[in-house]
């Protein structure tokens, strides 16, 4: 998929599924379709959302260390306030398999906005494994970011970001 998304033509059609359902996301059947044939349907939108989000930022899309799961992600985005962020991966982790998507991209791409590294083939395991194991997975995410806040020791807010419109999700919503 990142040797795809670095070519223009197939990156904007990848990049015009972002925040899309897939019956929404007709231009990636091209390059998604194939990877999905017997899958359920929230596993295609699992597909579809990750292919989209590759696209989105396409350069070091494939980190050069091991990134972590998504929850080391959000920790690791110190451009972003750290109540923010903790915010978003409490709100991330309660996410019913039908929402997990839409929030995803929400998170994610402020992440790559800011060229952080997201493990995109260990997002497409657990997401596409979310309705099953949703509590193990969503305490792994929680875990690890509170890991990686701890070595860090980032505590505090940042003060040069906070929630600017567009950085995640309201956490009252969704």
């Amino acid at each position: 998929m990142v040797e795809l998304a670095s070519d223009p033509g197939p990156r904007a059609d990848l990049r015009s599924g972002l925040g899309r359902t897939v019956d929404q996301a007709s231009r990636l059947h091209r390059y998604v379709a194939s990877w999905t044939g017997s899958a359920g349907p929230h596993e295609k939108a699992v597909y579809y959302t990750v292919s989209s989000l590759i696209a989105y930022r396409h350069e070091d899309a494939i980190p050069a260390a091991w990134a972590g799961n998504l929850g080391t992600s959000i920790a690791r985005c110190g451009r972003i306030a750290l109540n923010t962020r903790e915010a978003s991966v409490h709100l991330l982790t309660r996410q019913p398999a039908s929402a997990l998507c839409k929030v995803l991209t929400r998170i994610v791409m402020p992440l790559r906005a800011e060229a952080t590294p997201v493990d995109f083939a260990a997002l497409l395991d657990q997401s596409s494994r979310w309705p099953a194991r949703r509590q193990q997975i969503g305490s792994e995410w929680l875990q690890s970011f509170y890991r990686e806040i701890d070595r860090d020791g980032d505590t505090e807010p940042d003060e040069e970001l906070d929630t600017a419109a567009g950085d995640f999700p309201d956490t009252h919503g969704s």
